[in-house]
């Protein structure tokens, strides 16, 4: 798992309008799926000890990424790169991934603030360093699962799928290390949430709506989910029950994200806006034009800043919003030929931009400036996830 801290030069990576795997941390699909095989990961999550995964056959793969593991997997990469330093001028950015065949790789980012990342050569791409690190699968949905977020200091799991949402208390306790494409684990989930069906004409009901992105607030007591309905919607925890939904919207919700310490809500939609949301007003308090769609959302760790993207006029696009004034900052360009932004983290020292590109892009989060691209071993990323307890971020 690489560092999250921006190496030194640029380089650029194609954009690709389909993703296509590579071998590094593999997820395979469960035996039994219809979908065993290769399969896609579209949500990560960290917590304490763990990076989470939930894949496109509804299977969450719990991977033990302790600190001390990563730490032992940075240093020997650390070794090896310095090596490697005596007949070579240049050379990627460092990663400690595994390999597992032909499957959904889990691509990462080195350490923040350690001293081991090495500059990226201009245009080389960060390979995989092949680890095998133990995983723990949960039979978590029947179907793919879209987004993974963790609240309580990590031991409250979320997990959004096609069909209904649920929540898990360290799913891992309840299933046994096993090696990728392993059967997965059956393990029972604390509570299961619902999006409602629309009321139509003659009293029809739409479709299940999908989950595309989700969003704990008030430390996980309650939840907001996008959905594929145009709305957003707001879940009591333990009670299981809608609260209300927020509409708005024109089409399609992709994100959404909520500030802890204000209550506000942002969601991000196919109608190129992100609307802002106070939970006690009807309406949106605010409507953000971001372009063509708005994709990707991410507050800081101090509530000061929203991330937004998306595309615009062709290209991919990052917006920074100052959320006490709700003045968005000049909208700027992806810079690696990106040509949507799929994900978004905050680092304690950048934003990092994933999605239609191979490359990752690091921006600094005062002025909003680009400051270095890195080219991964994933020809899409779909998610970002950053562990503050070791300063790595995974993406995949």
């Amino acid at each position: 798992v690489r560092s999250a801290a921006a190496p030194a030069r640029h380089g650029a990576g194609p954009p690709s309008a389909r993703p296509r795997a590579h071998p590094s941390i593999a997820a395979k699909g469960r035996k039994g799926s219809p979908r065993s095989g290769k399969m896609w990961v579209f949500g990560l999550a960290s917590a304490p000890g763990w990076l989470l995964s939930g894949a496109s056959d509804g299977s969450l793969v719990c991977w033990e990424a302790n600190p001390a593991s990563l730490e032992s997997a940075l240093q020997a990469k650390a070794a090896e790169a310095s090596s490697s330093m005596a007949s070579h001028a240049e050379i990627g950015p460092q990663t400690a991934c595994s390999s597992s065949g032909d499957a959904e790789q889990l691509a990462a980012t080195a350490r923040e603030g350690g001293g081991a990342a090495e500059p990226a050569a201009e245009g080389q791409r960060a390979e995989p360093w092949n680890r095998e690190l133990l995983s723990r699968c949960v039979a978590a949905h029947s179907n793919p699962i879209y987004d993974v977020k963790t609240c309580a200091e990590g031991t409250i799991v979320f997990t959004g799928a096609d069909e209904e949402i649920r929540v898990w208390r360290e799913p891992w306790a309840g299933a046994e290390p096993v090696a990728p494409g392993a059967p997965a684990t059956n393990v029972q989930p604390v509570a299961e949430l619902r999006i409602p069906q629309l009321e139509g004409s003659r009293l029809a009901l739409s479709p299940v709506a999908e989950t595309n992105g989700l969003a704990p607030v008030e430390q996980g007591r309650k939840l907001v989910a996008a959905a594929g309905d145009s709305l957003a919607y707001l879940f009591d925890v333990q009670s299981q029950k809608l609260v209300r939904n927020f509409a708005g919207h024109k089409d399609y919700l992709h994100a959404v994200a909520a500030v802890e310490r204000t209550g506000l809500i942002a969601t991000g939609s196919e109608d190129g806006t992100c609307m802002l949301w106070d939970a006690r007003a009807p309406a949106a308090v605010t409507t953000l034009v971001v372009g063509e769609i708005a994709s990707a959302l991410c507050v800081s760790d101090d509530g000061n800043w929203l991330a937004i993207g998306g595309a615009a006029k062709g290209a991919g696009c990052i917006s920074l919003c100052h959320l006490a004034t709700r003045v968005p900052m000049a909208q700027q360009r992806c810079k690696s030929g990106m040509v949507r932004v799929n994900s978004l983290v905050f680092t304690p020292t950048n934003l990092v931009a994933g999605g239609h590109g191979s490359s990752l892009e690091y921006w600094t989060v005062n002025n909003g400036e680009h400051q270095v691209s890195v080219r991964t071993s994933n020809a899409s990323v779909y998610s970002l996830a950053y562990d503050p307890s070791v300063g790595t971020l995974a993406a995949a």
